[in-house]
């Protein structure tokens, strides 16, 4: 047999064979730091170094990425996790370990001479479709005393012989006995490698099995290799891995078939290789197949002929990176037919571009006690007013306080009933009012009950949330506010700032999912030196980078104030960020407050806008008549 003449030199060990995890990351920290914690923000590791032991927390250990650094005198090591692994003997695996520093001792066969073709395997693959030439090409033999053994040697690159796997020809589900199996001890390689040639083409079709390899090969393909042990053995991948980088693609023609695990009919094997290898990466389609009429590759050679192989391989589909699309292929939308929230503030939706866009995350930040949640309920009434669904979580009020505020603000000043108290003037709503507005939006508004004690560990709040946006159609959320949201949810072991972290990027992700528009109340920095208010939510810097759209109702500044620009019972409400169509207004623009409907709205206009849930003579006269017993010492 005439060896194959590597020209090229085998390539460096690459350092994205290995796929960072961090669990990886933790096991190392458990492992060799004395004292370990989690920092706030960057999601980083601290602990003592292992190499020079200084420092308690010098040494820190990225939880994003695997690299590391210690700060600690002079010492300056830095590195990743494949430089961990290596000096200190850390595994990662056995695929990753065995590839850095390879172990096992595995039988030495080099010395065999490769077996020439048997005319009794060349009688049986006929029946497969597979000719003389190919057989010969492959030297597949059989048993000297057992001749309905087959016999395929698996050669590497250089023409050794490392593995040898047997099937028997007469076994079936009826006799019970063994197909396959391979001779122990024996380092596992690819089937095919020897007879491989990179001058003939540059890409590698890989199989499940040696006859599928031998069928691709029938059709006069060049390059073609199948596992040594089926679509979930990967024990082969150390030692083949540099020399599978030197082709430029790799073509996966495995078999057809249910996934037990999933039910799906899929093709194996092609997860397993996209995961492992970096370079292009095709499959066969499932139309090759008939869909599930053929198996594998050797079922198509024997129904459809060397053509049917080759208008498989001709037509394999580039898997491509997962998420990563062309970009014209995208969905063409006009951003004026997206659903929107119209805030009811003319000002701000044209700012917006008609609203705040559904499917993100929004948030509205301000200083405590300036009316950011009263602002943020009327939010929930508008979407109510518009036919969305609404659902709304405050760590601090309770359901009868929420619905005091939210039946105020829905009834208008025009029918809000004041009474002079012993301690001041009383605002409720008539029940009559009150029964027409339980009527218009009964099945459209939900709430967080957080006086439910329950005797088990409560249910975190994402996981309510998402429950309810699938049952009740949740279309807009109003989280009010982060800090008593993460009283309820969230990792107890991460600090502060990662749990907030990682508590928006799940709900920018649900809104995302469920095309909901969700509003996060958050809490301004006390003492904030940022001159972009997109920073001064209190908080994780996710807060402002997850957030598609924020707000700012606030006071005015002093010197505002002081000059007259804006009293001491208005507000600001700026628009710091719309991602849909990059404005802002930092300014801001005055607000004004109706105590009796405790409504907000832009200063110079007017409170009394309608919902929709007032009889025809309402919008008449603007009253609904009053029973006496209901109507109170009215102050005029």
């Amino acid at each position: 047999m005439k060896h194959i003449n590597w020209q090229e030199a085998s390539p460096q060990k690459e350092r994205h064979y290995y796929k960072f995890d961090p669990s990886d990351a933790e096991r190392f920290a458990n492992q060799y730091g004395k004292k370990v914690r989690h920092t706030s923000g960057s999601q980083n590791i601290a602990m003592s170094c292992p190499y020079c032991g200084g420092g308690d927390y010098k040494f820190t250990l990225s939880l994003k990425t695997g690299q590391f650094h210690c700060f600690h005198g002079r010492c300056g090591v830095s590195g990743n996790m494949l430089t961990l692994a290596a000096d200190f003997d850390f595994s990662l695996g056995m695929e990753v370990d065995e590839y850095l520093a390879p172990r096992r001792q595995y039988r030495d066969l080099s010395g065999k001479a490769l077996p020439s073709a048997h005319p009794d395997a060349i009688a049986w693959l006929k029946g497969r479709g597979i000719h003389a030439e190919t057989v010969e090409r492959y030297n597949i033999t059989i048993q000297t005393k057992r001749p309905e053994i087959l016999v395929f040697p698996f050669a590497d690159e250089r023409g050794a012989l490392q593995y040898v796997k047997y099937r028997d020809t007469t076994a079936t589900k009826e006799n019970g006995r063994s197909k396959e199996w391979s001779e122990s001890g024996c380092k596992p390689i690819l089937f095919g490698m020897a007879q491989c040639d990179l001058k003939k083409t540059r890409c590698l079709i890989i199989t499940e099995g040696q006859i599928d390899a031998l069928s691709v090969a029938q059709a006069g393909n060049y390059n073609v290799v199948s596992v040594p042990n089926g679509k979930d053995g990967w024990t082969w991948v150390p030692y083949c891995y540099d020399w599978v980088r030197r082709f430029d693609e790799i073509v996966v023609f495995g078999d057809y078939e249910k996934d037990p695990r999933t039910g799906e009919t899929r093709m194996t094997l092609l997860d397993g290789i996209k995961q492992r290898f970096p370079m292009r990466v095709l499959a066969v389609k499932p139309e090759a197949y008939e869909n599930g009429r053929y198996k594998d590759a050797n079922d198509i050679l024997k129904g459809g002929g060397t053509n049917g192989i080759n208008a498989a391989i001709a037509g394999a589909e580039f898997v491509g990176v997962k998420r990563v699309k062309h970009l014209l292929d995208a969905e063409r939308i006009n951003l004026d037919d997206v659903k929107k929230l119209r805030t009811g503030i003319f000002d701000l939706d044209v700012l917006t571009g008609g609203g705040i866009q559904c499917g993100v995350l929004s948030v509205l930040q301000g200083k405590r006690g300036e009316g950011k949640s009263t602002f943020a309920i009327q939010m929930a009434a508008q979407a109510v007013a518009q036919g969305m669904t609404a659902f709304i979580y405050s760590g601090e009020a309770t359901g009868y306080e929420l619905r005091n505020q939210f039946e105020r603000q829905v009834a208008g000043p025009e029918h809000i009933i004041e009474e002079a108290g012993q301690y001041g003037s009383r605002y409720t709503i008539s029940e009559a009012n009150a029964a027409l507005i339980r009527n218009w939006c009964h099945d459209k508004v939900y709430y967080y009950d957080n006086q439910i004690i329950d005797s088990d560990e409560p249910e975190s709040l994402l996981d309510t949330l998402e429950t309810a946006m699938q049952q009740y159609g949740i279309q807009f959320a109003l989280i009010d506010n982060l800090m008593t949201g993460l009283d309820i949810d969230g990792n107890a072991s991460l600090e502060r700032n990662d749990r907030q972290g990682q508590f928006v990027t799940k709900l920018a992700r649900m809104a995302v999912r469920y095309d909901c528009l969700i509003m996060l109340v958050a809490h301004l920095r006390k003492n904030s030196f940022s001159e972009d208010p997109n920073d001064e939510a209190s908080g994780s810097a996710e807060i402002g980078n997850r957030s598609r759209l924020t707000l700012q109702y606030a006071r005015g500044l002093k010197r505002e104030i002081d000059s007259g620009k804006i009293s001491e019972t208005q507000r600001k409400l700026s628009l710091c960020k719309c991602s849909a169509n990059g404005n802002r207004d930092y300014e801001g623009m005055i607000m004004d407050f109706e105590p009796k409907s405790r409504r907000i709205y832009k200063a110079g206009t007017s409170p009394s806008w309608k919902y929709g849930w007032e009889p025809e003579q309402l919008a008449m006269d603007g009253f609904v008549e009053i029973p006496d017993e209901e109507a109170g010492d009215l102050p005029w």
